[in-house]
């Protein structure tokens, strides 16, 4: 083989070269042209994702994303806190479930008003409105959490952690759809 073939394959044309520029050209113009605002997914920075998924522009989609982004937040500090105490502090379960449950509703409650249900319109309910109903849905998951946690890990015959991993994501779901609906809903 000689060196002119390697080139070859390394290195592109006179006539090829300029096809692949005005080829590069030709797809650049049609996106900037098909999006003037210039906010096609793959063309973001991080920030503008970031933005995006912010904006209330961004539908059920983003309200979805930022539930999940608070939730997963809101369910470290949850389990976190209820496991070190119960685990490495020999805080009883019960107790621990109690301390970091109020942790994660103090946070949970402000991220949800503040980040996860941002919206261009007024709320239909006020704070306290807000915070009323909201209590209503937390009282129901912790007495589900709590009742569940306490009863199946001895009538199934699992650990109490495995009940409450499996009882929690369950009740999250629901609570979206509760608080979507009937907590942090626009007027209107």
């Amino acid at each position: 083989m000689d060196g002119s073939s390697a080139q070859g394959d390394k290195a592109l044309s006179g006539s090829e070269s300029c096809k692949c520029q005005y080829s590069i050209r030709f797809v650049s113009k049609v996106i900037h042209q098909s999006d003037p605002a210039g906010v096609i997914p793959s063309r973001r920075s991080l920030s503008q994702h970031v933005l995006y998924i912010r904006s209330p522009d961004s539908g059920l989609v983003g309200q979805g994303v930022r539930y999940v982004l608070v939730g997963c937040f809101v369910a470290l500090i949850y389990v976190a806190t209820t496991t070190v105490l119960a685990d490495v502090f020999d805080v009883p379960f019960q107790l621990a479930l109690g301390i970091g449950f109020l942790a994660g509703v103090c946070v949970h409650f402000t991220l949800q008003r503040m980040f996860v249900w941002v919206n261009n319109a007024q709320f239909a309910l006020g704070v306290r409105e807000q915070m009323g109903r909201y209590l209503l849905v937390a009282g129901f998951q912790y007495s589900v959490t709590a009742i569940s946690t306490l009863l199946l890990p001895s009538a199934l015959g699992v650990p109490v952690t495995i009940v409450y991993l499996v009882t929690a994501p369950m009740l999250t779901i629901i609570s979206f759809l509760v608080f979507r609906s009937k907590v942090f809903h626009v007027a209107g």
